[in-house]
């Protein structure tokens, strides 16, 4: 029994000292604009957050091999098709670099993938692979069960990335936020 009060003890200590690295692995930079797209489009906090870590690692300069920009890599077209049909607003192509308009159109896309999927992690798949493709595996027995969620996902480039946002999004809510948002 002393035995396991001494492992349990180390343990605790062990997770405490922990607490300031993860939170240094996981900020929240850009907190007013997160918070601000969270309020606009109706997306939980540590999503915003878990997508512009996993995309870029808090970087506004990224771009990828396919040419994703900015904090939530957004490919220039879909920035664009977002801002001027789905925000109604005109569209400066440079601003795809700015964080707070980055974000807040990164917001916008997944509220719109939102109301398609209704479901977090096919949101995040959609996120990565696109809304037609995972809308042909949802429609596939071999992927989908019911047509909302997937139970495989053929794209391993897909399948590690919800799964990174699926882990990233759990950190965020153990450091910053409530069981409330845990739910949403």
């Amino acid at each position: 029994m002393r035995k396991i009060l001494i492992i349990l003890c180390v343990a605790a200590l062990l997770l405490a000292s922990c607490g300031p690295a993860l939170e240094e692995q996981y900020p929240r930079k850009y907190e007013s604009f997160v918070t601000a797209a969270s309020i606009e489009f109706g997306v939980p906090e540590d999503i915003i957050y878990a997508v512009i870590k996993c995309e870029s690692d808090f970087r506004p300069e990224a771009v990828s091999p396919v040419g994703a920009c900015g904090l939530m890599q957004l490919m220039p077209v879909t920035y664009e098709w977002l801002i001027t049909y789905k925000m109604k607003e005109e569209c400066i192509a440079e601003n795809i670099f700015d964080p707070e308009s980055n974000i807040r159109t990164g917001a916008c896309m997944l509220k719109y993938l939102y109301g398609i999927f209704s479901n977090w992690e096919t949101v995040f798949a959609a996120y990565n692979a696109g809304q037609g493709t995972v809308g042909g595996w949802l429609a596939d027995e071999r992927y989908s069960d019911d047509g909302v969620t997937l139970k495989e996902i053929p794209y391993g480039e897909t399948k590690q990335f919800v799964n990174r946002i699926k882990t990233a999004r759990g950190y965020y809510i153990q450091l910053y936020y409530t069981e409330e948002s845990k739910n949403g």
